[in-house]
């Protein structure tokens, strides 16, 4: 079925298919390709606003950027197994690559110099960007809040039930500390949102595998540019230390590895005061509960609940270290103890604020 559609669409004849999560890699007459499919319908004007930032970025000197393959029609997206999907080719720009620290910190921060000086068009990412979080917050924490206040009614409970709502005034704490860091930031920093500093070409969500990996050799390399977004770039920062917050790993180790991206971050681009406060913001949403919580409770497919029910009391009984690390990272960014001023004193209780902690 995928032979005879990749066929029909690009007039591949594919000699190898290999699965990587959700995207499928393809080799046909010695190039590769990437078929990324998309959950949903594809936004069109989404869509075309990432390929002007394809451009953007290979204009600014950006490596292994994924090309877009139109079909025999002339559009980008195709109908590939049921689902709306993009085709790109893999381009082997190696021999171009400067060989220089490889490291994803020092990597991503260059790759946001390099879009800082974009300008959108999408009507949904003009303006403030962060000013969207607090929004996109309160919509879903008034959501959380209203399951929970229905599942208080429910006559017959689960064990993931009881899991929710024991867990859910603790969250709810945090969320509402978070919203009101960037009420804050509002306003005592006005001049911030005239500014607009800090936005650049970002992802949707930056994690160890975003940048996709195909061999031992070359680790979180090729960017696709259906992951794009145009955001301010604690977004991605964030993001990332999120994914290593929440792997299963010793949090001596969790860290460590936080510690060497921040840093290697910041020798490339140096984070202003502004920037560690909404990076402090962002973590202290606790989005990854939020997604827990709507995963098990949205799925219809029985064979995922134990995986997704397991997935939620992880992430409830690793709050602890969640909190240790959220405060780790403010030791690291305002090492004299100024966090003291950004962030809720009962999410700080754990830090001595020096950078010892990472």
């Amino acid at each position: 079925m995928l032979e005879r559609q990749l066929y029909d669409y690009y007039r591949l004849d594919s000699d190898n298919i290999m699965y990587i999560n959700d995207d499928i890699v393809v080799s046909a007459k010695g190039k590769l390709y990437l078929i990324r499919p998309s959950r949903s319908m594809i936004n069109k004007k989404k869509f075309a606003e990432q390929l002007r930032m394809l451009e953007h970025l290979t204009v600014r000197g950006e490596f292994h950027l994924l090309i877009p393959v139109k079909a025999e029609g002339g559009n980008y997206v195709s109908l590939i197994d049921g689902q709306e999907s993009v085709l790109f080719e893999i381009v082997n720009d190696f021999s171009a690559t400067p060989s220089v620290d490889t490291s994803i910190g020092r990597k991503l921060a260059q790759f946001h110099i390099r879009g800082e000086d974009y300008e959108p068009s999408f009507s949904s990412w003009q303006g403030v960007a962060w000013l969207a979080w607090q929004n996109r917050w309160i919509k879903r924490l008034e959501q959380l809040e209203g399951w929970f206040v229905k599942k208080q009614t429910d006559v017959h409970k689960t064990s993931a039930d009881e899991l929710f709502l024991l867990s859910f005034p603790y969250f709810l704490g945090m969320s509402e500390n978070a919203i009101q860091m960037l009420t804050d930031m509002q306003l005592s920093h006005a001049f911030i949102i005239r500014e607009g500093k800090g936005h650049t070409i970002c992802h949707q969500r930056f994690e160890e595998n975003t940048w996709l990996t195909l061999d031992s050799h070359h680790i979180s390399l090729y960017k696709v540019p259906t992951d794009f977004i145009y955001d301010h770039l604690t977004r991605d920062i964030a993001e990332y230390i999120r994914y290593i917050a929440t792997t299963s790993a010793p949090l001596f180790e969790k860290k460590k590895r936080i510690h060497l991206f921040l840093t290697r971050y910041s020798h490339v681009r140096v984070l202003e005061t502004v920037d560690k406060t909404l990076l402090l913001a962002r973590l202290c949403f606790p989005i990854h509960y939020y997604d827990a919580i709507e995963a098990f409770y949205q799925t219809i497919d029985s064979r995922k609940l134990n995986y997704l029910e397991e997935d939620m009391y992880r992430i409830i009984n690793e709050a602890d270290d969640y909190e240790a690390i959220l405060n780790s990272v403010a030791a690291y960014c305002f090492p004299e103890g100024r966090s003291r001023e950004i962030m809720p004193e009962w999410l700080l209780k754990k830090s001595s604020y020096t950078s010892d902690h990472l």
